[in-house]
């Protein structure tokens, strides 16, 4: 009898075996939402590159441009097209806006390019494709200087397309309020903040958290005292829409808790069920061995 088959035997080899995937298992469940999380810096286009992005980008919004024009407004002013033509012309945006972003990745006019294309997804009622995307978009763009626009259009897309309040207050949430030097002048970081709390202001008053409501106005009111009217205006105005429809909070569309964590749960349920095998087969070695 060889040395190999006295200290590996087949048992002893499934084991090994079971053990090794149950730690790559391991790795998958607490490492993988690591990848990705730190981002890196935007890559900067230049001379024709840049040029040729342009050009793509702004070909690609005057399609979408030209067809969410035909459809819009009252069906008696539009002229005619056929479903057939809505879907040719859709498909031909879509890919327009995709290889943008496939041929100038992780640029800013990608990210652009995504949230349009997201945009237009909406428009033609694909919602979860839009959230899809953005997600991915919101992911790759972490920690650049375009983050808090993807986060702000995925918190849009939860309030505006699913109806889903609670769930566009966790986006809204994570646009930090700029920290500019006293007397500085505000800038766009400013504003897309100011609208970030002023429509967490609307979900709050949709979610019937009152309170919450009037004490975020009135810290806004506090921390941009130049836009306060505008603030109490939009406060005002979010009320009475509140007040006037009467409805309760709509339920989210298409809201599928499980999916968001299905690979995650798939992932612990294979584990457990591996070292469970594991214990089963050690315990039938030494059963065998006591016999």
């Amino acid at each position: 009898m060889s040395r190999f088959s006295v200290y590996i035997t087949p048992r002893r080899f499934i084991d090994s075996v079971l053990i090794v995937m149950a730690a790559v298992l391991l790795i998958v469940v607490f490492v993988a939402d690591g990848l990705g999380a730190e981002g890196t810096p935007l890559r900067q286009l230049r001379g024709n590159e840049l040029v040729a992005a342009r050009e793509a980008r702004d070909q690609a919004d005057l399609m979408r441009a030209e067809l969410e024009g035909r459809l819009s407004g009252p069906p008696e002013e539009r002229p005619p097209i056929s479903q057939e033509e809505i879907e040719v012309e859709a498909a031909k945006i879509e890919q327009a806006y995709q290889e943008v972003i496939d041929r100038y990745p992780h640029t800013e006019i990608a990210a652009y390019c995504a949230m349009c294309l997201s945009g237009h997804y909406i428009f033609h009622g694909k919602i979860d494709t839009a959230v899809e995307l953005m997600e991915q978009t919101a992911k790759e763009f972490s920690e650049t200087p375009v983050a808090n626009e993807t986060i702000f259009e995925m918190g849009l897309i939860h309030l505006q397309s699913r109806h889903d309040p609670a769930e566009a207050i966790k986006w809204f949430s994570r646009i930090p309020k700029p920290g500019n030097s006293a007397g500085a002048e505000y800038g766009l970081d400013d504003k897309l903040y100011l609208s970030a709390q002023l429509l967490l202001v609307k979900c709050e008053l949709q979610l019937s958290r009152d309170d919450k409501a009037q004490d975020r106005v009135s810290e806004l009111k506090n921390a941009y005292p130049q836009y306060a009217q505008e603030t109490e205006h939009s406060y005002q105005f979010e009320v009475e829409a509140r007040n006037s429809s009467g409805d309760e909070p709509q339920m989210p569309l298409n809201q599928k808790p499980w999916q968001s964590n299905f690979y995650k749960l798939f992932a612990t349920v294979t584990l457990s069920v591996i070292l469970i095998i594991i214990f089963i087969f050690r315990d039938i070695q030494k059963r065998r061995r006591i016999s």
